[in-house]
């Protein structure tokens, strides 16, 4: 079976596995020990409609799960999160958290929660019943993470000087600010035009008086949203991209 050839993430060589899932699909992304993307694929289904073990079946017919690794990491992306102090948050209240933020919860869903350390912060969201129970029955070792968690830990650094952060997604765009080592802001938008997203960027530097030229400005996944940095960089001047491969 899938989880017998298990925990691959044990074997000492130089190379990790990123699994990413989406509402429509899952990609794999294998890096060399400088996190040098080496490969990547990506699988086209509905994951919504498939069962647990339709999900352990097409993982399970992936070249990447014949391969070994030392480091092998789960990503999901949800769209109903929440991120709350760790100092006010509960394990048994965790829905509760999640909906004073959404009027509605998601169907058929597990509530899963990361701590967010360096921020104290917890990071809260829904996960599909069925891709829940296929990860925990076959990554059973792993943390599930959030998009947003592994976002924070891998590009937001503790820092005084304000920071927008951006994360470009198929149909969402994710923009966090901190500054002074706070979490000032999170949120997920559908933007439709770069106007749009021109718009919600310079309307939160505003409310929380953000000075848009001493600001500085990371966008991931932009590579699809050229004229959306043309615009927001009139603005804020002091920008940077990421993975565009």
């Amino acid at each position: 079976s899938l989880h017998d050839a298990l925990p691959i993430y044990l074997y000492n060589n130089p190379y990790s596995l990123s699994i990413r899932f989406t509402a429509d699909g899952f990609s794999l992304y294998v890096f060399d020990k400088n996190q040098k993307t080496l490969t990547s694929s990506t699988i086209e289904r509905n994951l919504t409609a498939m069962s647990e073990s339709d999900i352990i079946e097409i993982l399970s017919e992936q070249k990447e799960f014949s391969m070994k690794f030392e480091l092998v990491r789960i990503i999901v992306e949800s769209n109903q999160f929440s991120i709350v102090p760790a100092s006010v948050f509960k394990p048994e209240n965790i829905e509760d958290f999640l909906k004073f933020r959404y009027q509605e919860l998601s169907k058929n869903t597990n509530y899963l929660y990361n701590e967010l350390i360096a921020w104290n912060a917890i990071v809260i969201f829904s996960c599909n019943n069925a891709l829940y129970n296929a990860l925990n029955s076959v990554f059973p070792e792993i943390e599930t993470e959030h998009h947003l968690f592994a976002f924070f830990n891998d590009y937001i650094p503790l820092k005084k000087q304000a920071g927008l952060f951006v994360e470009f997604r198929k149909e969402f765009t994710d923009i966090m600010l901190v500054q002074n080592n706070n979490i000032l802001f999170y949120n997920s938008y559908e933007c439709k035009t770069p106007e749009d997203f021109s718009y919600y960027m310079l309307k939160i530097n505003e409310q929380h008086q953000i000075d848009n030229n001493t600001c500085n400005l990371l966008m991931s996944n932009s590579k699809k949203k050229t004229e959306y940095v043309q615009l927001i960089s009139k603005y804020i001047p002091n920008y940077e991209t990421i993975n565009e491969s």
